[in-house]
């Protein structure tokens, strides 16, 4: 699996999470559920030092190398989903990303009748399951023009 699945879901929490993007009026909320691969890390001291010494990217593959390649092929394409949304709706748009395994995951999967992953759910009322871009740009784009 690529690291940049995991670079762009970190990427998209930061989004979401930013004090520029919570301050925004305008900003279309989307919330993500969806079951995401572990990946442990040292403190950042050891990180340096295997870093340096060639031992994190070993590390690295043997992580990956733990996952089936179904959820490596499902979570490239939900990382490109979320690339492209990123790109295309810049400044219009907060991501945040949801464990269904949090409790918080749980009572969303909950409201929102949630039954598969990764599941998208679009200002709090509409639900998209599944990383379709056609209709995930869809209901953006209808949100945004409701707003």
């Amino acid at each position: 699996m690529k690291w940049r699945v995991a670079n762009t879901l970190h990427f998209a929490c930061q989004v979401a999470d930013s004090p520029t993007m919570q301050r925004l009026e305008n900003v279309l909320k989307i919330e993500l559920l969806s079951l995401n691969p572990i990946f442990y890390k040292q403190c950042q001291q050891c990180e340096t030092f295997f870093d340096q010494s060639g031992i994190a990217a070993k590390v690295q593959a043997e992580m990956v190398s733990g996952y089936p390649v179904e959820i490596e092929r499902d979570q490239e394409q939900l990382a490109a989903v979320l690339a492209n949304i990123v790109q295309k709706y810049p400044d219009r748009i907060a991501i945040r990303v949801i464990d269904p395994q949090s409790p918080i995951g749980f009572y969303k999967s909950l409201r929102h009748w949630v039954r598969s992953y990764p599941t998208f759910i679009i200002d709090g009322k509409q639900v998209i399951t599944g990383a379709n871009q056609a209709d995930l740009d869809q209901a953006i784009q209808m949100a945004l023009v409701q707003g």
